[in-house]
């Protein structure tokens, strides 16, 4: 039974929304976009690759030639916030370890709903693999690994995908539904139904599924719970020291870190 289940409000609020466990989650959300724009101004833009008429229907791309694969990476922000150009600070650390950068932007509630935002991330990534040769690794965190997980269920071009990297996802949609970010998301029963991973399938896709330590132990039982989708020798659960909810995609621009040694693990070790 879920963690959610028999739990007061007040504390279902607390667990599965993450802004109340790091009141300064506003600072990490400054340092990605003082970085990503720094990095653009010393490198450049990124080619933008659009997938709909929407302005934020569209993926930046930082291509390396002759990577190993290229990073699909899926943003977070509970449905309702972030940006694809503030994750471009990550691409020196994914160039240096020979991966390719992919960053998905999607519409955002409260002006699209689940439906609309599942659909986009979909067409993103079908519009990515025509775009790019070789494998791609999957990759989301928090709501941005929820959409992940959906193209794992169900994708046609899921036999690219070698590697699946989930950071802090938010999967259980019916937890999700009694906190404030329903305010603005607006999920309705079918939808529930139809975008909560765990009540639809399973994947065969190598998966690393990460938490920080200091996160909610909700977090951690959504982290836990998604890798029981791809019971594969291969996928692995890690906890990292030190990291909350927001400061644990900083190290995604540490070639170095823990996570980008799991993002190497999917990719074969090399």
């Amino acid at each position: 039974m879920p963690l959610w289940c028999g739990m007061p409000p007040e504390q279902i609020e607390l667990q599965y929304n993450p802004r109340h466990a790091v009141p300064d989650f506003q600072r990490h959300f400054q340092w990605r976009e003082q970085e990503s724009r720094s990095f653009r101004a010393a490198n450049g833009a990124p080619h933008v690759l659009a997938y709909g008429a929407g302005p934020r229907q569209a993926v930046d791309i930082y291509a390396l030639q002759g990577s190993r694969a290229t990073l699909a990476f899926i943003h977070g922000g509970a449905w309702r916030a972030g940006d694809r150009a503030n994750f471009h600070y990550m691409v020196p650390a994914m160039h240096a370890l020979g991966f390719s950068l992919a960053s998905i932007g999607y519409p955002l509630a409260p002006e699209a709903g689940m439906t609309e935002m599942a659909a986009a991330a979909a067409g993103a990534v079908a519009a990515l693999a025509d775009h790019v040769s070789g494998p791609i690794i999957l990759s989301g965190h928090s709501a941005g690994a929820q959409l992940a997980s959906l193209l794992l269920l169900s994708h046609p071009a899921a036999d690219r995908f070698s590697g699946a990297l989930l950071i802090s996802g938010l999967y259980d949609l019916a937890a999700v539904a009694q906190t404030t970010i329903n305010g603005e998301l607006h999920l309705k029963p079918e939808e529930i139904a139809a975008f909560t991973p765990f009540s639809i399938g399973g994947w065969s896709v190598p998966t690393c599924s990460v938490v920080g330590a200091l996160e909610t132990d909700a977090f951690k039982e959504e982290s836990r719970r998604i890798l029981a989708l791809s019971p594969t020798s291969h996928s692995a659960y890690r906890v990292l020291a030190d990291e909350n909810h927001f400061s644990i995609v900083r190290q995604l621009a540490d070639p170095a870190s823990p996570l980008n040694a799991a993002l190497i693990g999917l990719a074969g070790g090399r």
